[in-house]
């Protein structure tokens, strides 16, 4: 028989197969498993950690870590309320069930215990203080404190005020007020309060009184301080006269005089000047076309204006109506013969037609007296009164009624005549002021849309009115006042630049209507930038293809530009920046100025005239930036090798020597014209008395050209053109000596000076003093060495060798970083930065794709319900309709 085999026990072997079973159940997925291979194994390095990894794992992880947490946060966004649990030990994970119910009720009973003890007075850790002292200190002290009085009455008083403040007293003296108060009545309570408010009003009298006596005491006191300080003691003058007054009182003298600062209006915005202005054109156009349609104030002119006792009567008209008649009185009675006076009437109207001092010396009389008249016509109708009736009761009637009635008849035929006058001379004003309002100059315009209209707007009118008519068109149509006016203005501004190039055009040209368009230019400029930089360029464009065209025409050689071109640039550097270093309207205007200057020839005189004033022109736009132009200085030099003597042509020798002058287009070394600003008188001491006066250019260049030559084939033209050119060069030499290149740039100047060619003892000492000025400012830098251009100095490299770079304590796996301890941690911090960075944006875009993925999934759920409950609607309709078809194929049946 074979062992019995125990059932009861296991073997080793099971268990170990046991446990390989159910280590062998634990498998991964290998599809999850990445393994980051090596490019080449490298002897002696460790595998690390990160070779092998679970992403699988790790993003499961980290998913189910955001729905924790970015994704709660995500679903309440738009909560403002949060449930916080603020239970002791709910938040902390490490603490059971049983710890946390222990702690709340040990809080519970210590809370309850210290509300028993609160005013538990016998408890020994409660102290009782007053004032800062403890009770018990203050009850274990044998000595009494004592009052400073030693009567009864004082020790009470200190008592009771010393314990608890005397609380106990003061309500008793309170209660004992109140008692009386509310036995009192209501009288004596009213009695009370009129006693206290007299009180009150009586010391409040008293005081202001003292302060009023005080301040004029002061006031007093200080004029004698005052009078001693300003004058000085007269008592001690004769002492004190030697000695002079110190910076102190000085000091104190000027104070006294010093005139005080007082308060002013806020000034106006531009916006509100504008506004007012238009008010008042408006105003006053309104007033002109009343007077022109003849709409004159019969009133205001027949009746005499107020005039205040204190005018002058300056600038006012003081011929008026005729006087009112004054009543004059005779040994006490009245005097009825008005007509005597000469001053009242319809007589006297009529005389004052004639005589109109008269009528201005009684207009005086009347305008102090108005009321003076009113009283003496009120006697007057009195004094008749009483004539009518002594008249009833003679016995001569009859004879006094006839009398009446021919006064009467002629009283109103004067009055006839002398309105028949009144109303002619009216009439005669009327249509004189009509015709004074028809030539006066409107105050308002309409903005004009197109030249044309310009033109008509300005037709027939002085250039003085001009400038008054574009003022008041700017003035109307202001950018603030209304929308709209700023385009208008805009082609307002483009009609005046056409409108100056007709005015640069005119013979003669009229140089105060130019001044005053290029200031209403400047001010539209101003307004609208752009627009006008717009415009300006269209317009320089098209001249400077003009310019090319002539130049085409004469195989590259054209005569100079005409003044209208020349002006418009001069408007750009007025309207526009120079100093930039690129403009849009500048800079083109810069190139023109130089090509002018390179490709015009220089043939006669009035050529010279022009091209300084284009190089005048020039120093202008690069006065502020100091920007070198070769054209200017070539320009410049080729002028005084027209004024300098020259050796006689027909050599190789005199070649040579013209070859020395480094002349540059539009100047040539030879040619009939070489000699163009030579002195032509022999005579020196001729040539040297000439005075240097200006030469006006725009009355030159308007003269027909015959007549221009002329005038210019002068001496003191050729002495005035070297004049200038000088001053040009010496200002040339101050805005160009920092160049590097000033002394290059000036050599050939500097030579004409030194060797003699200019002949300065034939122009007068202002020309010399000029020459020396130049000399001196080309001398600056001929001391300075100049520094050449040369190669940038490099320290020679190396041959590479082919030999390995052993370094000892080689570390694979350590990063070797070189330069001191400092560099070497900064450089570790750096690379700790860049990675953090990295991985904070890695985190940021998984968040991002979470939150999407969520979103995605949220508008797929929404759609799927909402297809189903709209497929579930079908199906209820579907059966609805089935039902209902079928209900109706029942009815059809029966």
């Amino acid at each position: 028989m074979g062992k019995r085999r125990n059932k009861g026990r296991k073997h080793v072997s099971d268990n170990v197969r046991t446990s390989k079973k159910g280590a062998s159940d634990v498998k991964t997925n290998p599809f999850e498993i990445r393994i980051n291979k090596q490019k080449h194994q490298i002897l002696g390095r460790k595998i690390s950690k990160h070779d092998r990894g679970l992403p699988g794992v790790s993003r499961g992880k980290a998913v189910k870590k955001r729905k924790e947490t970015l994704l709660k946060e995500y679903q309440h966004r738009t909560k403002s309320n949060q449930f916080v649990d603020k239970r002791l030990g709910e938040n902390d994970p490490n603490m059971t069930v049983e710890d946390k119910m222990m702690q709340r009720f040990a809080v519970e009973r210590q809370r309850a215990h210290e509300k028993s003890v609160l005013y538990n007075l016998n408890e020994d850790e409660t102290q009782l203080t007053h004032y800062g002292q403890s009770l018990a200190d203050i009850e274990k002290q044998e000595t009494i404190l004592e009052s400073d009085e030693d009567d009864e009455d004082g020790a009470g008083k200190f008592g009771e005020e010393d314990h608890f403040g005397g609380f106990l007293t003061k309500k008793k003296i309170s209660s004992e007020k109140e008692q009386e108060s509310e036995n009192k009545s209501r009288k004596e309570m009213l009695e009370d309060i009129i006693i206290n408010s007299k009180k009150e009003k009586y010391e409040r009298q008293h005081e202001k009184d003292t302060l009023i006596t005080l301040t004029e005491k002061l006031d007093k006191e200080w004029k004698d301080v005052s009078f001693l300080l300003a004058k000085g003691n007269k008592s001690n003058k004769d002492d004190t006269s030697s000695k002079k007054p110190d910076a102190y009182d000085i000091a104190v003298r000027e104070l006294m005089y010093d005139m005080k600062a007082s308060a002013t209006d806020r000034l106006k915005t531009p916006e509100e000047l504008a506004k007012e202005e238009k008010e008042r054109l408006d105003a006053l156009e309104a007033d002109r076309q009343r007077r022109m349609k003849g709409d004159v104030d019969d009133e205001d002119e027949g009746k005499p204006k107020h005039i205040s006792a204190d005018d002058l009567y300056d600038g006012y008209d003081l011929s008026g109506p005729a006087p009112k008649a004054m009543l004059t009185y005779e040994d006490g009675k009245a005097n009825l013969d008005l007509t005597s006076a000469g001053k009242g009437g319809p007589s006297a109207e009529a005389d004052d037609d004639d005589d109109e001092d008269e009528k201005n010396e009684d207009d005086e009389e009347e305008g102090d007296g108005e009321e003076e008249d009113e009283g003496d016509s009120e006697e007057e109708e009195e004094e008749d009164n009483h004539s009518d009736l002594e008249s009833d009761e003679d016995d001569d009637s009859d004879d006094s009624e006839n009398e009446d009635k021919e006064e009467s008849d002629e009283e109103t035929k004067d009055t006839k005549k002398s309105a028949q006058v009144k109303s002619k001379k009216n009439k005669k004003n009327t249509a004189v002021i009509q015709q004074a309002a028809k030539e006066e100059l409107p105050y308002t315009f309409k903005a004009p849309a197109n030249y044309d209209e310009f033109q008509q707007l300005i037709d027939g009118h002085s250039p003085a009115n001009q400038a008054v008519i574009i003022e008041r068109v700017r003035t109307c149509h202001h950018p603030s006042l209304a929308e709209g006016n700023k385009e208008k203005l805009e082609t307002f501004f483009s009609i005046l630049l056409q409108y100056f190039g007709e005015v640069a055009s005119r013979q003669p040209v009229d140089m105060e209507l130019l001044n005053q368009l290029t200031r209403h230019l400047h001010g539209l400029c101003q307004q609208s930038p752009i627009n006008a930089g717009q415009c300006m360029q269209s317009l320089i464009v098209d001249r400077y293809q003009l310019f090319c065209k002539a130049a085409e025409r004469r195989a590259g050689k054209p005569d100079y530009p005409s003044l209208d071109t020349l002006l418009y640039l001069k408007l750009v550097s007025v309207l526009f920046p120079t100093s930039d270093f690129r403009h849009a309207v500048t800079t083109p205007s810069m190139l023109f100025l130089g090509q002018i200057l390179s490709q015009c020839l220089v043939r006669s005189c009035r050529d010279v005239a022009l091209g300084l004033f284009v190089c005048n022109l020039f120093t202008q736009y690069i006065s502020s930036a100091k920007r070198f132009v070769p054209e200017l200085v070539n320009f410049l030099n080729g002028l005084l090798f027209l004024a300098s003597d020259k050796p006689h042509t027909g050599s190789t020798h005199t070649i040579q020597s013209l070859s020395d002058y480094h002349l540059v287009p539009p100047f040539r070394p030879v040619g009939k014209h070489i000699d163009l600003l030579k002195l032509q008188s022999e005579d020196a001491n001729v040539t040297r008395q000439i005075s240097i006066s200006p030469i006006n250019i725009a009355e030159i260049l308007s003269l027909p050209a015959k007549e221009a030559l002329e005038e210019l084939e002068t001496d003191e033209f050729r002495i005035w053109a070297l004049s200038l050119t000088l001053q040009l060069l010496c200002e040339l030499s101050t805005l160009y000596e920092q160049l590097s290149s000033f002394r290059e740039i000036f050599h050939p100047i500097s030579t004409c000076l030194e060797s003699g060619r200019l002949p300065q003892d034939r122009y007068p000492d202002s020309i010399k003093t000029l020459c020396d000025t130049l000399r001196e400012n080309l001398s600056v830098k001929d001391g300075v060495p100049c520094k050449w251009l040369q190669r940038e100095k490099k320290r020679p490299q190396p041959i590479k060798m082919l030999e390995p770079l052993i370094e000892e304590d080689y570390d694979p796996i350590r990063k070797k970083r070189k330069g001191n301890k400092a560099q070497t941690e900064r450089q570790r911090l750096v690379h700790r930065h860049k990675r953090e960075m990295k991985g904070a944006i890695r985190e940021i875009r998984k968040d991002a794709q979470f939150l999407a993925r969520h979103k995605l999934k949220v508008q797929l759920d929404k759609d799927a319900e909402r297809k189903q409950r709209v497929k579930e609607i079908h199906h209820l309709l579907g059966t609805q309709e089935g039902e209902m078809r079928a209900m109706e194929r029942k009815k059809k049946k029966f």
